[in-house]
């Protein structure tokens, strides 16, 4: 009675597993085949999968041309460079000083950084384009933030760390820090290794597992930016401030180009897969 039952609930995993797979393979199989359709072919689909009349790579052509996906991969990838550096270096100090030090304020601290993921992202969109708008001195803004539109429609506006979500990884390295034994960086201390010594080749080391994954998280983070961009920007002046989303936003619903969209989707998920790939590697390398 017992073998029966065992391979039914196997069954049913397999089947359950093998359902889900394929739920999340769906959107993926969607974008390889709607890329290699033309634009004409999405006004007659009339199937679960949209299946090529005719298959054409002209708008992988068009993803790599100079009027196509070249300028908005360059403002993404220069994003996601900027914003990983930034924030991972920033979120790594502070967690070890809160990991290692002890000062008034810091349980305080640390209920607030939880506390904060709470809040939903959406809520700091419009006091973020508040911010935004009366930088002093920018977009012809007084020293008040007033008389002009600050960095509304600036190109300076993808270099902004909006909202509060770098706090998760704060507290993500000082957990990682709290496990990591205290007694090899004495050792290394007594070894003659200075703070920063101690720190780069000892502590950094011994949580790379956390910095691989929040290196891998921020650089899908970064290229996955689309509210703010839209919101602030919309991709002005020109589409010079557009990322890979606010483009391909932009080309499948305002111009129908959905094959391209699809193209530059599936593109974008290539040069994600690659920068995953050479971050394994690196961190790997510097293992060994």
């Amino acid at each position: 009675m017992t073998k029966p039952i065992r391979i039914l609930g196997r069954t049913v995993w397999i089947v359950l597993m093998t359902v889900i797979s394929l739920l999340f393979a769906y959107p993926f199989l969607y974008s390889i085949l709607g890329s290699l359709m033309l634009k004409e072919d999405f006004g007659n689909m009339g199937t679960l999968l949209p299946i090529p009349q005719q298959v054409t790579f002209k708008n992988f052509a068009y993803v790599f041309s100079v009027d196509g996906g070249i300028a908005p991969l360059v403002n993404s990838l220069q994003r996601a460079a900027w914003y990983t550096l930034i924030t991972v270096a920033m979120a790594m100090l502070c967690g070890y000083v809160l990991a290692r030090y002890e000062f008034r304020g810091k349980k305080f601290f640390l209920i607030a950084i939880v506390a904060a993921q709470v809040i939903p992202s959406v809520l700091t969109l419009i006091p973020s384009y508040i911010l935004v708008s009366r930088i002093p001195f920018m977009g012809g803004n007084n020293w008040m933030g007033q008389g002009g539109h600050g960095l509304i429609n600036n190109k300076l506006m993808l270099f902004l760390p909006l909202g509060w979500g770098s706090l998760l990884w704060v507290f993500l390295f000082t957990q990682s820090m709290k496990s990591f034994p205290r007694a090899i960086e004495e050792a290394a201390e007594i070894d003659g290794c200075g703070a920063w010594k101690k720190f780069l080749n000892v502590t950094l080391p011994g949580i790379r597992g956390t910095v691989l994954f929040v290196l891998i998280e921020l650089t899908i983070g970064g290229f996955n930016v689309f509210t703010s961009i839209k919101m602030i920007t919309g991709g002005k002046p020109a589409h010079q401030t557009d990322t890979l989303l606010t483009w391909m936003y932009y080309k499948a619903f305002s111009t129908g180009k959905f094959g391209y969209a699809a193209a530059l989707s599936f593109v974008m998920a290539l040069t994600l897969g690659l920068l995953a790939i050479v971050q394994f590697r690196a961190m790997k390398s510097r293992d060994e």
